[in-house]
């Protein structure tokens, strides 16, 4: 403040009335301020690119700026058309200090894809009665890739019933593998059933076939036509056969 005593116009009996005047340094330059921005490595997906935090704050030279956390630090997205997680690694520095220039940090992000699931399935070689049929198993769980899956067992492994109007017994004859490995691909296995006619003897034997069983030689049983693939049975003392 510089204070001035002005006498206008040359006049004597001016009393010495005081004119104060402010003077302002003009020789001082307003402070300079820098600011702090992020960016990631490259160009990733939208929902990763939505993360990266905004600084409003301008600092001044030899400031400490600490990086921000982003918005989510895992994303859920894809990658080359494979569904999976994103995860952020970090920023290149925690904090970085103001030196007569802005401030840049730069985060990177990794990608995890989802591990694929493979499923297991049962049938069997054709199509079989009902009764066989209705012996699959099933399996509802799921597998990684290179998982060594044994082959289910069935609910019965032989099934009374008939084949082209004959009763007898189909009888489980196993899988094409006792077990797979899965392969990048979903597992199958293929079984098959034999069918066995029920045994009957329905011819009665004449009078001097009666007596014990192997009377002059002869033995009960049944066989093909031809007379092979005999099986002895027990003798039938009720119906005499």
């Amino acid at each position: 403040m510089i204070i001035f005593a002005v006498n206008p116009e040359g006049n004597d009996s001016y009393d010495g009335g005081k004119l104060a005047v402010e003077i302002s340094d003009q020789s001082s330059e307003p402070e300079t301020k820098y600011s702090a921005t992020y960016k990631y490595d490259q160009e990733y997906p939208e929902a990763v690119m939505n993360t990266l935090p905004k600084d409003d704050t301008q600092y001044s030279d030899g400031a400490t700026v600490t990086a921000k956390a982003p918005s989510a630090k895992t994303v859920e997205g894809e990658k080359d058309g494979q569904q999976g997680t994103w995860k952020f690694d970090g920023w290149d520095a925690d904090s970085k200090k103001v030196e007569s220039a802005n401030v840049e940090f730069t985060g990177t992000w990794s990608f995890t894809a989802e591990e694929i699931k493979y499923s297991v399935t049962y049938k069997y070689d054709q199509e079989y009665p009902e009764v066989v049929m209705a012996t699959l198993p099933t399996d509802e769980n799921q597998y990684t890739n290179g998982t060594e899956i044994t082959a289910k067992e069935l609910s019965a492994e032989t099934v009374k019933g008939d084949k082209d109007g004959e009763a007898g017994v189909w009888k489980f004859a196993g899988w094409d593998a006792e077990s797979k490995k899965v392969e990048s691909a979903d597992v199958e296995f293929t079984g098959s059933w034999t069918f066995t006619a029920d045994r009957t003897n329905d011819a009665v034997l004449a009078d001097d076939f009666s007596g014990p069983e192997s009377k002059n030689g002869w033995q009960y049983g049944v066989a093909d036509w031809d007379g092979n693939n005999f099986t002895e049975l027990d003798y039938d003392k009720d119906n005499n056969r």
